[in-house]
C-alpha cells in the first residue's frame, strides 16, 4: 500500500494553471499560423451574429471586382434595391423575417438603377450596392479608405446618409462597431505582435483571437461540407417564404420607438465627430479623384418629427457646407415632400414604389450636374472602346 501523499509533495509541472495558459497560447499561434491567411474570411473575425452585415464586404474587398458606381449607406440604400430589383423580375414582396435579417445585408445589385442609367442617360457602368446594416458614418468612410487601399477606385460613390448615421446615440463606441471590428483585419494582416513593448503585447491576444476564430471558422466550415458530402444531406434548409399577393403591406411605421430612442437627447458630440468622418471621405474621394454624390435619404414625416428640430438643422448645415467645400453633388431627397407614407415599408425604409422615385431622383441629379453627366458619359463610352484617351488616367469630373 502507498503512503498517502503528503503537502510536500509537488504536482507535475503540466498542471500549473499558468504553464497551461503558456501551451495554449503557443498552441493557438500554431494553429493560426498553420492555415494560410489568403484562404481566411475576414468575415469570420466577427462576432458570429454580426457577420451577416460585413460578409459581403470580405468578399467584395477579396475580389477582382472594381465596379464603376459604389452605393454606400445603411440599410436605407439596401432596400430600395431589394425592393425594386424583385419587381423587375416579376417577384411578390416578402415580408418575412429572415429578409431583413438575411437578404437585405447580404445585397449588392442595383440591378434595376443600372438599367435606368442605361435606358434614361445611355450609360452602360457597372454599379454594386455596399450598403451595410445598422452602419454610421465612420463605417462608410472605414469602408471606402479600405477599398482604396486595396485598389479598387469607382468612378462615381453615391453615398446614402441620414440623421441616424450622425446621431445615433445607442452607439457608444463607434470604433468597434462590427465594421470597424472586421475593417481591422485588413489594415493589420501580420500574426506576430505589431511590437515586443508592452503596448504592442496588449494588442495582441485580441489579434491572435481574430486569427484563431478565423481559422476554427475555416475548419468548420471544411468539415461541415465533408459531413454533408458523405451523409449526401445539405447543410441547411432553404429559406421558406409565406409570400404575398403581390401588393405593398400597409405602413404601421415599424421602428419609430427605436429612432425616438437613438434620436434623443441628441448627441452633439457624436454629430461633430461623425462629420469629421464626412470630411476625411471627402478628402479622400478628392485626393484620389473619386466623384461623390451625397444624398440625404427620404425619410417619414413622423421618423423625422422625433428627432430634435435644432439637431436635424445642424446635421443638414454641417453636411450641405462639406458637400460643397470639397465639390461633391448634393441631393436632398429628406427635406422633400414627393415622398409620402405609402413610398416606405416602415417609419424609415423604402419599398418598390418609393424606390422607383429614389433611383430617379438620381438619375435627375446626374444629368442636372453636367460635369457628372459628361464625365460618365465618356467612361460609359471608353467600355466601348471609344474616347479612351479622354478619360485617362483622369477619374474626376472637371470642375
Amino acid at each position: 500500500m502507498s503512503a498517502p501523499r503528503t503537502n510536500n509533495q509537488k504536482s507535475p509541472w503540466f498542471h500549473s494553471p499558468y504553464v497551461l495558459i503558456v501551451l495554449f497560447l503557443i498552441a493557438a499561434m500554431a494553429v493560426a499560423l498553420l492555415v494560410p491567411p489568403k484562404l481566411l474570411d475576414a468575415a469570420d473575425g466577427v462576432e458570429s451574429k454580426y457577420r451577416v452585415l460585413v460578409s459581403k464586404l470580405s468578399n467584395f474587398l477579396t475580389s477582382s471586382e472594381n465596379p464603376d458606381v459604389v452605393v454606400m449607406g445603411s440599410s436605407l440604400v439596401l432596400m430600395p434595391s431589394v425592393r425594386c430589383d424583385e419587381k423587375a423580375e416579376g417577384k411578390k414582396p416578402c415580408y418575412d423575417t429572415w429578409v431583413y435579417e438575411r437578404l437585405v445585408p447580404e445585397y449588392t445589385k442595383a440591378d434595376y438603377f443600372a438599367k435606368q442609367l442605361q435606358e434614361q442617360l445611355g450609360f452602360n457602368l457597372s454599379v454594386k450596392n455596399l450598403g451595410v446594416a445598422s452602419s454610421i458614418m465612420s463605417d462608410h468612410q472605414g469602408i471606402f479608405e479600405t477599398m482604396l487601399g486595396v485598389g479598387k477606385k469607382p468612378r462615381l460613390v453615391i453615398l446614402g446618409i441620414a440623421p441616424r448615421d450622425f446621431l445615433d446615440n445607442t452607439i457608444s463606441k463607434p470604433m468597434n462597431t462590427p465594421t470597424r471590428s472586421f475593417l481591422t483585419e485588413f489594415h493589420d494582416t501580420s500574426i506576430l505582435p505589431e511590437s515586443f513593448t508592452a503596448e504592442g503585447l496588449q494588442k495582441y491576444p485580441t489579434k491572435l483571437e481574430h486569427r484563431f476564430k478565423k481559422v476554427m471558422a475555416y475548419i468548420k466550415t471544411h468539415a461541415i461540407d465533408v459531413a454533408c458530402n458523405v451523409s449526401k444531406h445539405p447543410a441547411s434548409a432553404d429559406y421558406v417564404t409565406t409570400g404575398g399577393d403581390g401588393s405593398e403591406r400597409p405602413n404601421k411605421l415599424a421602428d419609430l420607438d427605436r429612432y425616438k430612442n437613438l434620436y434623443n437627447p441628441p448627441n452633439y458630440e457624436m454629430l461633430n465627430t461623425q462629420v469629421g468622418y464626412l470630411r476625411d471621405f471627402l478628402i479622400s474621394a478628392e485626393h484620389n479623384g473619386v466623384n461623390v454624390l451625397i444624398v440625404n435619404m427620404p425619410l417619414t414625416r413622423q421618423n423625422l418629427a422625433a428627432l430634435n428640430p435644432d439637431a436635424l438643422k445642424e446635421y443638414k448645415r454641417q453636411v450641405n457646407h462639406l458637400a460643397m467645400n470639397y465639390k461633391a453633388t448634393f441631393l436632398d431627397l429628406g427635406s422633400t415632400s414627393t415622398y409620402s407614407l405609402n413610398d416606405f415599408e416602415d417609419c424609415c425604409h423604402l419599398n418598390s414604389k418609393g424606390g422607383h422615385k429614389f433611383f430617379d431622383d438620381l438619375i435627375v441629379a446626374v444629368k442636372s450636374d453636367s460635369g457628372l453627366n459628361d464625365y460618365l458619359a465618356t467612361v460609359s463610352r471608353s467600355k466601348k472602346g471609344l474616347d479612351v484617351a479622354a478619360v485617362g488616367t483622369e477619374m474626376k469630373k472637371p470642375m
